[in-house]
């Protein structure tokens, strides 16, 4: 009996570690395949969209900025003529 189950522990123990290396080479083959793909990415980086929002965001304050300065002279124009 101590033998039937000392054999079976032993195959468990076996396919565990069969599993643990089939696991390990996925892992390995998942990083090579991250490493690669963050390349790629960041080839790609002038297309990002958070870059791409804050420049649209830049953009929209510069022209906020823009109107409230040609409001502010036009105001000022109104207000002390020449």
């Amino acid at each position: 009996m101590f033998i039937v189950v000392f054999i079976e522990l032993t195959v468990h123990i076996s396919n565990l570690q069969e599993e643990r290396v089939e696991a390990l080479e996925q892992l390995v083959t998942g990083r090579k395949e991250y490493g690669m793909l963050e390349k790629e990415l960041s080839a790609y980086g002038t297309c990002d969209p958070a870059r791409v929002e804050e420049k649209k965001r830049g953009g929209v304050l510069a022209h906020e900025a823009a109107i409230r300065w040609t409001g502010e002279i036009l105001i000022h124009i109104w207000h002390y003529p020449c």
